[in-house]
């Protein structure tokens, strides 16, 4: 009997996990099925229009006078007037008398060359007399001294020294006055009246008015946005020299000064970078504001007139050059482009695409080629000042 119950109760288990597992699947609920959409991503479109561009090139530099010299005293003395502007940043004229170094000794020496002069101018009137004697009762075959000939030309000699003491006095003298060259400013002075002053020594440092230059420096991507003056000739006609806006920012106002890219300078500094210079006309006389030596101004310098350029913004460039195109279809098509320049907001392109067609805006965190997506909003290119 007990071997009997031990084979009919695992039936009897396994009968009633069976009849369970089988009601359970009969009443479970049925899954609905549901439609698959597609996700598309939603993106924005930027239309290529090619224009005609100046793609300006912004450097950096500092104002300096075109014109400067330092005033070195020539002749030593003692100061008895200078220019009543004579200080740091005092204005004078051309031909004003900067300096006056007392001229009294200068005087006197002329004088006593002058002398000298007329004594070498005696000598020489007796020694011709003196010739023209020997002359008449010299006897055949005389000698040259027996003439006087080389006591004539001995004292010419002596005539001719003196006169040349006689300008060097008058050098010296006209060097006791300096006077301005140009119309000007004093950028430092170093001496003042009653001082005496030697040979040598430094007594001011003035500059000119008329014109200022800036030392601009140009990497080899923005060389080839200008037309700059030929290294041989280095300098190009005035109706084709690339203007120059300059600003700086003076008493929470900014300030713009126009200039004239003039030249070129030799070589490529330590840092492999190309100066050019900027020249300014007047600059104290601007309309807008004085434009003193020393400030640090901005420049902005027009580029060369390119054609068929698509100005696209930053966003659109990805890694190599490269740009998602929008097709007929919708889908993305990679493009690799020729960039001219990159600006702060604004890539140039001159090749690679084509007038008319949608370059992606929308950033893809995933994008492969022939993806469908939707278009939400399209921008058209205006003709603007790039940036």
């Amino acid at each position: 009997m007990i071997r009997l119950l031990q084979l009919i109760i695992p039936v009897c288990i396994v009968l009633v996990t069976t009849l369970g597992i089988y009601l359970l699947s009969a009443n479970a609920p049925q899954a609905k099925p549901h439609p698959v959409t597609a996700q598309i991503p939603l993106i924005q479109t930027y239309k290529v229009v090619k224009q005609t561009v100046s793609i300006p090139v912004h450097s950096r530099g500092i104002v300096q006078p075109k014109a400067k010299l330092t005033l070195i005293a020539q002749v030593p003395g003692t100061i008895i007037d200078v220019a009543n502007g004579f200080n740091n940043g005092g204005f004078f004229k051309k031909d004003d008398v900067l300096i006056q170094i007392d001229p009294a000794h200068y005087q006197l020496e002329m004088t006593k060359k002058q002398h000298a002069v007329d004594a070498a101018q005696l000598n020489l009137e007796e020694v011709k007399a003196k010739a023209n004697v020997a002359r008449k009762i010299a006897k055949t075959g005389a000698t040259d001294f027996a003439l006087h000939i080389p006591q004539v030309v001995n004292a010419q000699s002596q005539l001719a020294a003196a006169k040349a003491d006689l300008a060097l006095s008058e050098i010296r003298l006209q060097q006791t006055i300096i006077k301005a060259p140009f119309d000007g400013r004093f950028r430092t002075t170093e001496i003042d009246q009653n001082q005496y002053v030697i040979q040598g020594q430094i007594m001011a440092e003035v500059f000119a008015l008329d014109k200022a230059e800036v030392r601009l420096p140009i990497s080899d991507q923005q060389l080839g946005l200008l037309e700059l003056p030929t290294p041989l000739t280095n300098n190009i006609k005035d109706n084709t020299t690339p203007p120059v806006t300059l600003s700086s920012d003076i008493g929470g106002r900014r300030y713009h000064w126009h200039a004239n890219v003039i030249r070129s300078e030799g070589g490529l500094d330590q840092n492999r970078l190309q100066y050019v210079v900027a020249e300014i006309q007047t600059p104290y006389l601007a309309d807008t504001y004085p434009l003193e030596m020393g400030r640090f101004v901005e420049a902005e310098i027009k580029g060369r007139t390119l054609q068929h350029i698509a100005v696209l913004p930053r966003q659109a460039i990805h890694s190599g050059n490269k740009v998602w195109v929008l097709n007929p279809e919708h889908r993305l098509s990679a493009r690799a482009v020729d960039i001219v320049y990159r600006g702060k907001s604004e890539t140039f392109v001159a090749q690679g695409l084509n007038e008319g067609e949608l370059v992606v805006l929308t950033p893809l965190d995933f994008a492969i080629e022939g993806m469908q997506v939707a278009v939400s909003t399209t921008t058209h290119a205006t003709t603007q000042q790039p940036k």
